[in-house]
C-alpha cells in the first residue's frame, strides 16, 4: 500500500468521478489533501467524504479556475498557507464537452482551456513551489486512452489529452533530473459522470454503451477508485524509479 501519511497532495477536479475517489484513498491513507474544482463550495461527495474522515485537518477546499492563472496562482497560495509544502499534484481538472460533427472554436477553445492549459498553469506552478522544496514533489497527469489514439467524434478532447501526454515527457526530460518525477495515467472508459454525460450526447445511449463494452476485453467499465489506486501509487515511493510513463488503465482495451 502506498504510504502517503503526512504528505501534501493537491487535487484539482476533486469533487467527482476519479477525482473524488482519488481523494478518498488519500484521506484513507492519511495524507493531506487540498482540493480545487470550479464549486463556491465542496460538492455533496466531498462532504459526505470528509465528514467520516476521522481528522478534517487532513483536507482543504478552495475554488478554483484551472483555466485562469491569477486563480491558479491564488489557490496555490492557499494551498501553501495551510500545508506550508506540495509534496505532490494530481492534475485532474477537465472537460469533455459534445462536440457534435465538428467542433465550433468556441468548444475547441473551452476544452483546450481547461484539459491542456489547466494542466499547464497548476502544473507550471507546482513545480516552481516543488523546485524550492528539498523533497521536490511527484506530479500525476490524468491523460486519457485518447491520448493514446484518435477517438471519432471527440477531436478537441482527443488532441487536448495528446497535449498532456506531451506536457508529462517533456516535463519528465526536464526536472526528473532536479528531483521532480512526472507520470500520466490513461484512463481507458470508467464510470463517471462525465462518461454518462457523453453517453448521453449520443443518439442512442443505450447502444453507445453497448459498443464501448464490446470494445473493452474485460467487459466492463472501470470504476474511478482502480485509476485512484494507480495514482496513488504514483505518488508513492513506490513508484521512485518511474518518470515520464504513462500508464493505460482500461481493462484491456487497445492492447
Amino acid at each position: 500500500m502506498a504510504d502517503l501519511v503526512g504528505k501534501s497532495i493537491v487535487v484539482t477536479g476533486g469533487a467527482s468521478g476519479i477525482g473524488l475517489a482519488t481523494v478518498a484513498q488519500l484521506l484513507r491513507l492519511k495524507a493531506r489533501v487540498a482540493v480545487g474544482d470550479l464549486g463556491p463550495s465542496p460538492s455533496a461527495g466531498l462532504t459526505e467524504l470528509v465528514a467520516q474522515t476521522t481528522d478534517q485537518d487532513l483536507f482543504f477546499y478552495k475554488q478554483v479556475d484551472v483555466s485562469n492563472r491569477p486563480s491558479v496562482d491564488e489557490f496555490m497560495r492557499a494551498v501553501l498557507q495551510r500545508f506550508g509544502m506540495v509534496d505532490g499534484l494530481i492534475n485532474n481538472a477537465g472537460i469533455c464537452p459534445n462536440e457534435g460533427e465538428m467542433a465550433t472554436d468556441e468548444v475547441f477553445d473551452a476544452i483546450m482551456a481547461v484539459n491542456l492549459k489547466g494542466v499547464w498553469n497548476v502544473g507550471t506552478e507546482a513545480i516552481r513551489i516543488m523546485a524550492k522544496q528539498e523533497s521536490r514533489g511527484v506530479i500525476v497527469n490524468t491523460a486519457s486512452d485518447a491520448a493514446l489514439k484518435g477517438i471519432k467524434g471527440l477531436a478537441a478532447y482527443t488532441a487536448s489529452k495528446h497535449g498532456v501526454l506531451g506536457l508529462t515527457r517533456v516535463w519528465c526530460k526536464e526536472w526528473t533530473p532536479k528531483g521532480i518525477r512526472v507520470n500520466a495515467v490513461a484512463p481507458g472508459v470508467t464510470d463517471t459522470p462525465m462518461v454518462a454525460k457523453i453517453a448521453s450526447g449520443h443518439t442512442s445511449g443505450e447502444e453507445t454503451t453497448k459498443q464501448w463494452l464490446q470494445n473493452i476485453p474485460m467487459g466492463r467499465f472501470g470504476q474511478p477508485a482502480e485509476i485512484g489506486s494507480v495514482i496513488c501509487f504514483l505518488l508513492s515511493k513506490e513508484s521512485s524509479f518511474m518518470s515520464g510513463q504513462v500508464l493505460r488503465i482500461g481493462g484491456g482495451e487497445g492492447e
